[in-house]
């Protein structure tokens, strides 16, 4: 498989995987993840390197499934949103007219974001691996289920029984999610009927979903809010002024006025987010002349691309580096039913065994007194190692005592592998 490395460039981490075909940035399936933001696919930038092409992920979740699969208490609510993830990004490759076998299905190159389980998945493009599919991720995840989980370990067989079937349809995964979270399988299919998130060639049009006629929803009733509260002050003016109420009665007039007010600054209408139309029409003015042969063939699906005009080719990748904002960094607890989250509100903590010298304090044989210490500073959080007797270990491996090293968002602290931490933003 694919040899991997992990590298920084300022406040931006990548990780980085070399091709093993030359790719085309005027052929849109291998160049569209520089160009547009597809949701769940991260990112990747095209560079040339020692005369070879090497791609460079943006990581947006910097703790990749497999350095927590271990630790990860996998349950029922976690589970389902990581397959509501996995069935998202089947959606999003299918709804740009990508291929969903080129997304890497293993857990080494799966992201995940920890407080939330949501996952952040590699798209490789000209996949050669014969051996890649959902189920295999599926199968990991397996022996990583509590036996006693009965929930769990249902849930996912029933899911892995129906990626299996060669029958198996994008509409049939997304009714499964659907049945599971309102419990009936005849209620989602009374949601499809109406909602369709799939579209065939035949069908053309644009994509409709049940969240854009929600937003419609709330927005109609947000203006007749705004319109019954308006009237309301009319009125209430009127009586004022024709002495009909008395000014004792001023403060309904002020209240009303109050609420519109409020109405006002809460009311924010949803913006029609663009469409994978568009982005292709955008891409294909600014990256080619024609249409090359790969989208071509496939944009009968979308519409007729004869006669849009574009640009002159694409000859140079700009990089544009965006300075982040430093986070406020704690430590999450992969247990914490036993040991609770580790927020560093002081300057310095430390971790150990001996109550009374200790701030954070963990109770377990092989831990030392005073095993490990986190200090704060303006330029970051840094780990030492205090000469324990077990070892601190940072991302799997032991750390030299008495050194501090600076953590990232997604590092994995373990204290002599007996009590485990993920670094994460806080209030994130």
């Amino acid at each position: 498989m694919h040899q991997i490395c992990f590298e920084r460039e300022k406040m931006n981490s990548y990780m980085v995987i070399s091709c093993d075909e030359k790719l085309d940035r005027n052929v849109y399936s291998e160049a569209i993840l520089e160009y547009a933001k597809i949701p769940g696919l991260m990112n990747y930038e095209i560079r040339d390197v020692d005369g070879e092409q090497t791609l460079y992920y943006r990581l947006q979740y910097r703790t990749s499934l497999k350095q927590v699969l271990g630790d990860l208490k996998l349950t029922f609510e976690l589970m389902e949103t990581m397959i509501s993830s996995m069935v998202d990004v089947v959606k999003q490759t299918e709804e740009y007219l990508l291929d969903c076998n080129a997304i890497l299905w293993k857990s080494e190159y799966i992201f995940i974001e920890i407080h939330s389980g949501k996952l952040s998945f590699t798209y490789y493009p000209k996949m050669q691996e014969e051996n890649n599919s959902i189920k295999n991720l599926l199968v990991e995840l397996f022996q990583y289920v509590e036996k006693n989980n009965q929930q769990v370990y249902q849930y996912l067989m029933d899911f892995y029984n129906l990626v299996t079937n060669p029958d198996c349809t994008l509409k049939q995964m997304e009714q499964y999610i659907i049945s599971k979270n309102f419990g009936s399988k005849e209620f989602a299919s009374e949601i499809y009927e109406e909602e369709p998130f799939v579209i065939s060639a035949e069908q053309g049009g644009s994509v409709f979903t049940s969240e854009k006629k929600t937003n419609e929803i709330a927005s109609k009733k947000s203006w007749l809010i705004i319109i019954i509260l308006i009237v309301v002050n009319l009125i209430v003016a009127c009586l004022l002024l024709l002495d009909i109420w008395t000014y004792q009665y001023i403060w309904v007039l002020i209240g009303t006025l109050f609420l519109l007010f409020v109405s006002f600054l809460s009311f924010h209408p949803e913006k029609e987010a663009e469409s994978p139309d568009k982005i292709m029409e955008e891409y294909l003015r600014e990256h080619s002349k024609e249409p090359s042969s790969d989208y071509y063939q496939q944009s009968n699906v979308r519409r007729e691309m004869n006669n849009i005009e574009t640009t002159v080719l694409y000859t140079e990748h700009q990089e544009i580096v965006i300075e982040d904002t430093p986070k406020e960094l704690c430590l999450k607890s992969m247990n914490p039913k036993k040991y609770n989250d580790l927020f560093i509100d002081s300057n310095s903590i430390v971790l150990g065994s001996m109550m009374g010298s200790c701030g954070y304090l963990v109770k377990e044989n092989g831990i030392s007194r005073m095993h490990a210490k986190l200090i704060k500073k303006e330029d970051g959080l840094f780990l030492i190692d205090l000469n324990s007797t077990n070892g601190t270990y940072l991302n799997d491996e032991p750390i030299v005592g008495g050194k501090e090293h600076l953590l990232e968002e997604g590092d994995v602290i373990s204290l002599a592998k007996i009590v485990t931490f993920v670094v994460t933003v806080r209030g994130g």
